[in-house]
């Protein structure tokens, strides 16, 4: 079994005097470490456009449905869930899945995948905070990002075992979450979370 290197970082966004932001990173930055294969899977989370269209009301039989095997719940479906499982642990209430949120992670998930890079701050020299806001959300609060572990539980459990994401997921004043994967890079996969207010 290949050894996987877990590089793991954290940032909040804190009020400070006259209504600014600033954000600290926690663990800090890490250079990329190589881990060899890139997990096969795909970790992304993608949308889906669905066409519908109307058919006039006939006689004819209507084709019976086919049973299909239903396909697993994305990443940030099930990230979310352990969130909210976490958080009712702790007396939070639950966060909800923004799809905001979920885009300003899934474009610096890829970003970080396709530059080979592992930082907050994007190559651009945006940070979380002009990220989630380029997205439309209007108050961000936290990002927690992770590269190298293969499974959603596998980054949950790195980042509920890290005082500063495990602060992030378990901060009471969190309404909302996105959360994306993607694969490429160094580390084979970077997974990014998203909080906002």
């Amino acid at each position: 079994m290949r050894s996987v290197r877990h590089a793991l970082c954290a940032a909040a966004v804190a009020a400070v005097a006259l209504g600014g932001v600033t954000a600290f990173t926690g663990l800090g930055d890490a250079a990329p470490q190589p881990v060899g294969a890139a997990d096969p899977e795909t970790h992304e989370v993608a949308a889906v456009a669905v066409r519908s269209t109307v058919t006039p009301r006939t006689t004819r039989a209507r084709p019976r449905p086919t049973a299909t095997t239903p396909r697993p719940p994305a990443p940030a479906t099930q990230i979310l869930a352990r969130v909210n499982a976490e958080r009712a642990k702790a007396g939070c209430k639950a966060v909800v899945l923004d799809p905001r949120l979920t885009a300003a992670a899934a474009g610096h998930a890829q970003d970080m995948a396709t530059n080979n890079y592992f930082s907050h701050t994007s190559r651009d020299g945006r940070t979380f905070v002009d990220r989630i806001k380029a997205q439309g959300y209007p108050v961000p609060r936290s990002e927690n990002i992770a590269a190298g572990q293969p499974t959603v539980t596998a980054v949950m459990d790195a980042w509920m075992a890290s005082a500063g994401h495990r602060a992030n997921i378990l901060d009471c004043s969190a309404v909302a979450m996105g959360a994306a994967s993607a694969n490429g890079g160094s580390y084979g996969i970077y997974w990014v979370q998203d909080f906002g207010r």
